[in-house]
């Protein structure tokens, strides 16, 4: 057993370090392994304390730069508690890695705000994630446990207590000004893993274009099943808030602050514990006036990836089996909607 001086580091993820054949284990700080034994004791992420919560599943990596040649190394470190949504959470780093020591570069100060950290997910329910090498297209992709150790051991049990998310692929945004953080640093962007032609979905499209003023209107059922991705390209125009409805979690958008907030408050039992937060929150500035979202809906599950940049996720139980009804709304003035709906297999 490898120690660090603190038993709540655990799991360490230890990939081949490629041209110098030795292996590495991050533990909050790097450790050098040569045959099995810790030669170095290495320096810690930047931009992270040493605070007394678990740090939990430290890995690094390399990711592909779009808009760039190469790859740049990354950490990525579950920390519970400390998370953006509250309790467990993930973040990451950007820099420079030498097989030993990881140097973050524009990692935002162990005391800033939470909103300032580079996050995987703004959600509450994505943590402990970790990689898997060699997958189609040669980019990483990434598998997370879909809960949240505030509230963890007392969800209900039926039909099921939790769950492991769907894989992402991972890849940084860079090589122009649209291309990084708010805070200068390659933006992190998150996508549904690759997979063969007709697997994630079945049959034709969807879709459906429309306008909404201070009400709700549903889809339809083109757009009722229990499982499916869809695409939303929502335009505001004069509204306060718009969004929409999924059997219960309700995605909303406020345009003048630029808000994306993912609310479960309604969307099944909640009451098991009051760390059960309702409301995830991320900022997201309209792009050509527009806001573009990808959402992946499960029967427990709600993901929301926005293209290019940060997501949030979702999980609860689902309010009522029964309902598979998706609505889009409107408050305070009008909103467009352009929609693309696929049936998952």
């Amino acid at each position: 057993m490898l120690r660090v001086g603190w038993s709540q580091r655990r799991h360490p993820v230890a990939p081949r370090q490629e041209g110098c054949g030795k292996f590495f284990k991050t533990c909050a700080r790097l450790l050098r392994v040569d045959d099995g034994d810790p030669s170095t004791r290495c320096t810690g992420p930047g931009g992270t304390r040493e605070i007394r919560t678990l740090w939990e599943m430290p890995e690094v990596l390399e990711v592909p730069v779009e808009g760039m040649d190469g790859r740049r190394w990354v950490k990525l470190l579950s920390i519970n508690p400390g998370g953006i949504a509250g309790g467990s959470g993930l973040q990451y780093f950007t820099g420079e890695f030498d097989g030993v020591t990881f140097r973050a570069q524009g990692a935002a100060g162990p005391e800033a705000p939470l909103q300032d950290h580079q996050w995987v997910d703004y959600g509450a329910d994505f943590y402990a994630a970790t990689t898997i090498s060699g997958a189609p297209g040669g980019k990483p992709v990434l598998f997370g446990w879909m809960g949240n150790w505030d509230y963890a051991q007392k969800m209900p049990t039926t039909p099921w207590r939790r769950a492991m998310a769907i894989p992402r692929e991972l890849t940084l945004s860079g090589g122009s000004s649209n291309g990084n953080d708010d805070g200068g640093r390659p933006a992190w962007r998150s996508s549904i893993a690759s997979v063969p032609a007709g697997v994630l979905s079945s049959g034709a499209a969807s879709e459906r274009q429309l306008t909404v003023a201070d009400e709700s209107k549903p889809l339809g059922e083109d757009f009722s099943s229990r499982s499916r991705l869809l695409d939303v390209e929502l335009t505001p125009d004069g509204a306060a808030e718009a969004g929409i409805e999924l059997r219960g979690p309700k995605i909303r958008y406020q345009a003048q602050s630029g808000a994306l907030t993912v609310d479960r408050s309604a969307a099944g039992t909640s009451d098991f514990s009051d760390k059960f937060s309702p409301y995830h929150e991320v900022s997201v500035p309209l792009a050509d006036e527009k806001l573009k979202l990808r959402l992946l809906i499960a029967t427990s599950s709600v993901v929301v990836f926005r293209p290019r940049k940060r997501h949030c996720c979702h999980r609860s139980p689902p309010a009522d089996w029964s309902n598979t009804d998706t609505s889009v709304f409107s408050e305070g003035g009008k909103t467009g909607f352009t929609l693309t709906g696929r049936k998952l297999a």
